[in-house]
């Protein structure tokens, strides 16, 4: 039986769970309880529980504080499961309990199903950890030794003659987690030995990866078999599943080639376009200095595409964050903690901005579990990615500014066609006289005013970027008499296209839009 600490300071709760959860049938026992967050950490010295369910809010020490004093005090060889319990449905007390450990997140009142749910996997995860911990099958000294020559630059004579000079070694290293072998290191290694039948291969595991030691082996064979293998685990991934060194000589070769495997194995969360990746793929390193969060100085220009229904610019935003992450080396775990933050930001920013709004939005442990359970990059992008979607579309539902923004955002992308209230009043289901009405409320401005504004700032932008004739630019923006286009561009810029286009021969207007609109107008 795996023993159970049950820490709350509300003994109806503690009692409630003591007597409603037929703990025996997952194979737990109630090993004791407390109160507060100081018994708790002496009750965990004391029996040693393999799970302590734990309160978030309680007088004094609080369940966060006991997670982070627990990290910090304990050794390696003692580590309980920690479950979550709050009575707060809040982004911040998930991310801070996730990352100091914690295997999940309930709210109370806790549904029984959930914690049943709850209890059978983490019993299958103690199980597992059990037989990791009682069968060690892998020399991690060995790989331990590996790298501090590697950090130190001195060959150790004795470990040196394990290897022969005139040997060609080739290091591979293989993600257990990424190959669905979590926890399971010597089935993984059987695995992987099936796939390189021929090849003379040593295997040394450590916490996150398997390492494979090939001798001897053509490299176009090693590509072959380590083909094989990707194309069936790396299909099921979704990304790439180890990294490889090239094929060196002797101990020195050994070393680089599993410092290469090793630099490539640190970035395979960034890849998803390959199954496996290798000394090409390789991305330059940057100083190690602290950065900041790059995805926090953007809070309000998303806020103000989920404000306006700019689905197009938020997917833009996203591609752009794809690549600052995949060059910017970062560790995956610190990607991961950036991502929630700027969901927090974004979260708490609506609901400062529009305390009224009821808005349906995920829930906190399925969000957190989005986040933080993907093994790829690509993975983390598309949780965001449905967040805001969903966040975006939550916030416009059945609104008239809803429909405004939706209406802007068409006429931005369809500016050059001959758009009329009318038409734009069918598309989008109004009646044209309440929708030039409605738009002029919201905006400030008339729907021929936004569209001669959108128009004239198209065509400031040509005639400072291009060599194209003004005529040309006229028909381009919509206007199919250049006289008349003079006269509206004249109108709002105050100077003749041509003049304008003489005083700004070296400058390019902004292509953003959004000052057409007086600031807070969409709301």
């Amino acid at each position: 039986m795996y023993k159970v600490l049950i820490v709350d300071d509300e003994k109806i709760i503690r009692n409630g769970l003591c007597h409603f959860i037929d703990w025996e049938k997952y194979g737990f026992s109630i090993c004791g309880e407390a109160d507060c967050g100081e018994t708790a950490l002496r009750k965990i010295k004391e029996c040693q529980p393999h799970l302590v369910l734990l309160d978030i809010t309680m007088p004094g020490m609080s369940g966060l504080d006991i997670l982070e004093k627990y990290h910090n005090s304990y050794t390696d060889s003692y580590k309980p499961l920690f479950l979550i319990l709050t009575g707060y449905s809040d982004f911040e007390y998930a991310q801070k309990a996730l990352n100091c450990g914690a295997q999940g997140y309930l709210l109370k009142p806790v549904d029984e199903d959930m914690l049943e749910d709850k209890l059978r996997e983490l019993a299958s995860l103690l199980s597992l950890k059990n037989k990791t911990e009682c069968t060690p099958v892998f020399d991690a000294e060995y790989m331990k030794e590996f790298e501090k020559m590697l950090s130190t630059g001195v060959i150790d004579p004795v470990f040196k003659k394990q290897f022969d000079d005139d040997t060609l070694y080739q290091l591979i290293l293989f993600s257990s987690v990424c190959c669905g072998f979590s926890d399971r290191m010597p089935q993984l290694q059987k695995v992987v030995a099936d796939f390189f039948p021929f090849a003379d291969i040593t295997f040394f595991g450590q916490n996150s990866f398997l390492t494979a030691v090939v001798k001897n082996t053509p490299e176009n064979t090693v590509l072959r078999y380590i083909g094989r293998f990707c194309e069936k685990y790396g299909k099921k991934a979704g990304g790439p599943v180890a990294s490889m060194g090239p094929s060196l000589q002797g101990l020195q070769g050994a070393l680089s080639s599993y410092q290469t495997a090793r630099k490539l194995f640190d970035i395979l969360f960034f890849s998803d376009n390959t199954l496996f990746l290798q000394e090409q793929d390789l991305i330059p390193e940057q100083s190690g200095i602290v950065k900041p969060n790059p995805l926090l100085p953007h809070v309000s220009e998303l806020l103000t595409f989920i404000e306006t229904y700019d689905i197009t610019s938020e997917e833009r935003f996203l591609a752009q964050q794809r690549e600052t992450f995949r060059t910017g080396r970062y560790a995956p775990q610190t990607v991961k903690k950036m991502f929630m933050a700027f969901v927090i930001e974004i979260y708490n920013n609506i609901h400062e901005k529009y305390p009224e709004k009821q808005l349906n939005m995920p829930q906190v442990l399925d969000l957190v579990n989005a986040i933080y359970g993907q093994q790829y990059l690509s993975g983390v992008l598309e949780a965001v990615r449905n967040f805001i979607d969903t966040l975006t579309d939550s916030f416009n539902k059945n609104s008239s500014e809803a429909t405004i923004a939706k209406i802007i955002q068409y006429i931005r992308h369809n500016y050059r066609s001959d758009l009329k209230l009318e038409d734009l009043g069918t598309m989008f289901n109004c009646n044209s006289a309440y929708l030039g009405k409605k738009f002029k409320k919201i905006t400030g401005i008339s729907f021929n005013t936004y569209m001669d504004m959108t128009r004239i700032e198209a065509a400031k932008r040509m005639l400072t970027s291009t060599n194209l004739k003004i005529y040309n630019i006229s028909d381009i923006v919509g206007y199919t008499n250049p006289d008349y286009f003079y006269l509206k561009f004249r109108k709002y810029v105050k100077v003749t296209p041509k003049q304008f286009r003489e005083n700004h021969t070296c400058r390019e207007t902004s292509d953003n839009l959004p000052e057409l609109i007086p600031q807070g107008a969409v709301n």
